[in-house]
């Protein structure tokens, strides 16, 4: 990726260079400085002077997607396409395509192409900023921002066609690729210089509207590219701030109802409870009818039972009845404490209080009617304590589970997203092996 003509006019002439190999004419866009040349009739690469190389790709394998000649417009820049370059990486598999742009105040650009991902990469005659590149380790830095290693290697040409200003065959190259999507800083050391590249992910349809083209005749994509950014990625940043959002407002509305609406006991008796004999196996006490109490409604009701109990348990059935519609809601809760001395160390179980809520209670007098049964013998007490405008905050907690659902669906997809894009690299951050 080199050829800089620097300080020169580009694109001041053009014209036709006639292959050594095989006599096709070949269009030159920028004749005054392109002094190499690739033959897509016989394949040959060809100084102005002799043949060099002769390639032997097959047809299929090396068809361009973007014709030689044709032109495209990035950030408001026009550049026609005028060579073409396969490149596969040293002592590994993956090949690639690169395409030469030529801008006549800016010079050289490059397109890249691997499994349909697509970048725009340009030097320092685009970025004079990346003067200001640092690297260290597996990391460099560029615009406050910080890329990661994703790749080593050493590019080999496999095949080439149309023009450039130096000969591209005698390029020995070694680049690392610094990430940080949608952005990619290259790095290449050639000849003991070293040069950076600034390369942006450019998807398929922006491809296509650069070169005015259909989208459909490019490839479509596979895997993820490397510096491909990921929409989850996006999704999740607006997604957390709307939950946090969300649950800030579920808060105040939790502690302004609190506020205006604080608790308030509306009913709070203790009763003694005696057997009844005749209760059929003798475990029940008699049936409690509490007095009528008024409830100001819509609200949570927090009913507190309570009997101080001693080995033994108290199952307690509640019954809550509107005095004037009958209109009623039960529950039954089980009270039972233990406790005792094995191994020489001391141990209990359970309580001597329960606990229950009812929400959305409407407005109206009510009383309660009990029925408590018990392993015990004797007599025992029940105190029953009713509060109104009850704190739900099992509700508010429900409410942050479900606002939390979506920011941790799509981190998952997130994760899935760039461990795929990282599959291939030596230097992923999700290898934690040894």
């Amino acid at each position: 990726m080199e050829g800089s003509l620097l300080n020169q006019k580009y694109l001041n002439c053009s014209g036709y260079i006639k292959c050594p190999d095989c006599s096709t004419d070949i269009k030159v866009f920028d004749y005054t400085n392109s002094n190499h040349f690739g033959c897509a009739h016989c394949k040959t690469f060809f100084s102005r002077n002799h043949q060099i190389k002769g390639f032997v790709k097959r047809d299929f394998e090396i068809a361009p997607l973007l014709q030689l000649g044709s032109k495209a417009t990035f950030d408001n820049c026009e550049y026609i396409l005028a060579g073409f370059i396969i490149k596969r990486e040293n002592g590994n598999r993956y090949t690639w395509r690169e395409y030469l742009l030529i801008n006549e105040k800016k010079g050289y650009a490059f397109l890249a192409e691997y499994n349909g991902h697509w970048n725009f990469i340009a030097g320092k005659e685009h970025f004079e900023d990346l003067e200001q590149v640092s690297d260290f380790a597996n990391e460099a830095y560029f615009r406050d921002l910080t890329f990661k290693l994703f790749n080593k290697y050493e590019p080999v040409i496999l095949y080439a066609t149309g023009e450039f200003d130096w000969n591209i065959l005698e390029d020995r190259i070694t680049a690392k690729e610094y990430i940080s999507p949608p952005l990619m800083l290259i790095k290449e050391d050639i000849r003991k210089t070293e040069e950076w590249y600034l390369a942006t992910y450019k998807s398929a349809s922006e491809i296509a509207e650069a070169f005015k083209i259909d989208a459909s005749l490019l490839p479509q994509t596979f895997d993820v590219g490397a510096n491909e950014p990921s929409k989850s990625s996006v999704h999740l940043k607006g997604l957390k701030m709307l939950s946090f959002w969300t649950a800030i407002l579920l808060l105040i509305i939790t502690l302004a109802y609190s506020h205006f609406s604080p608790e308030k006991t509306v009913f709070d008796e203790q009763y003694t409870l005696s057997k009844d004999s005749t209760n059929w196996g003798g475990g029940g006490y008699k049936t409690i009818t509490t007095s009528s109490f008024n409830i100001t409604g819509p609200t949570a009701l927090n009913i507190q039972l309570r009997s101080y109990l001693d080995n033994h348990w108290m199952e307690v059935p509640v019954i809550l009845i509107n005095d004037k519609t009958g209109k009623f809601y039960e529950f039954t809760k089980a009270i039972e404490y233990y406790h005792g001395y094995e191994g020489g160390e001391s141990w209990s179980e359970g309580g001597n209080e329960e606990n229950a809520v009812l929400s959305n209670i409407p407005s109206g007098t009510y009383h309660m009617a009990i029925e408590p049964s018990s392993d015990s013998t004797g007599e025992a007490t029940l105190s029953i304590l009713v509060s109104q405008n009850t704190e739900l905050w099992s509700n508010f907690f429900i409410c942050l589970l479900i606002i939390a659902i979506a920011p941790v669906i799509q981190s998952i997809r997130n994760y899935l997203f760039e461990t795929n894009r990282w599959a291939n690299s030596d230097y992923s951050p999700y290898n934690h092996e040894e």
